[in-house]
């Protein structure tokens, strides 16, 4: 689609690929074919080999997330560390010591950093970390969550809440919950990031991280838009998490 901006013909693209061979295919059929000048990547490898196509190829780039490498590139981001750290925070509060991570892939450096600040956090407030309690689920179907979540709620029956990284986890992590016959918000607490899908589909609704999306989308698009060239400094912007209290959270008694 195209759209006219400060008198400028402006095209959109976007692309969905299956697997790592047709992203390749992809990007390089949007630099020297559509020959596009200006791309917002999104879903950012720890290690992220698209950063180093798009500079060597001089096209101007932001991106929706960060590598672990920060330098020499505009990005905005969620505080993905500080989310967790939130979370945390507030089930500790609540009494909470026996605190799941349902996590996908670390490859995706958003996975790294909250797996980051689970650890952080089980530091801070002295929990010594179970490596029963922390599982990855390298595919999001939520029936594929489900199973693994109920199952490690079977072997592990003081677990007291569930952080789910991702909306389509936390839907898994839901219905292992029913399975097991465990009401969410009074004999298990809930919590993952905020979007349509737990906010409007699931049920219950769950509390949950929230971030000022649309403001992100705004700040990467007028990044990109200012970009003149090689003749800009780059720019950075983390948005600040808050808790989106909708009871799933419940008070474990001491």
């Amino acid at each position: 689609m195209s759209k006219k901006l400060n008198n400028e013909n402006i095209h959109f693209f976007m692309f969905f690929a299956n697997n790592a061979e047709e992203e390749k295919h992809a990007y390089n059929k949007l630099i020297f074919v559509e020959k596009v000048t200006k791309i917002i990547l999104h879903n950012l490898k720890t290690n992220d080999d698209r950063i180093k196509l798009l500079t060597k190829n001089k096209i101007n780039f932001v991106t929706w997330g960060r590598t672990k490498e920060l330098k020499n590139y505009s990005w905005v981001d969620l505080d993905n560390q500080g989310s967790i750290e939130l979370i945390m925070q507030h089930l500790v509060e609540k009494n909470h010591k026996n605190i799941c991570y349902v996590n996908i892939a670390e490859n995706y450096n958003f996975a790294y950093q909250r797996k980051q600040g689970y650890l952080n956090s089980l530091k801070k407030f002295n929990i010594k970390y179970n490596n029963k309690y922390y599982i990855t689920i390298k595919n999001e179907e939520p029936t594929k969550s489900e199973n693994l979540i109920k199952k490690l709620l079977i072997k592990n029956k003081q677990i007291t809440a569930i952080i789910c990284s991702t909306e389509y986890t936390a839907v898994g992590a839901i219905k292992a919950c029913n399975e097991l016959n465990k009401k969410i918000g009074k004999d298990i607490s809930i919590v993952t990031f905020d979007g349509p899908v737990v906010e409007r589909i699931a049920t219950p609704a769950l509390t949950a991280i929230g971030h000022p999306r649309e403001q992100l989308g705004i700040k990467a698009v007028e990044m990109l838009l200012s970009m003149d060239g090689n003749n800009y400094k780059h720019q950075h912007f983390l948005a600040k998490p808050h808790l989106i209290d909708r009871g799933t959270i419940h008070k474990v008694s001491k």
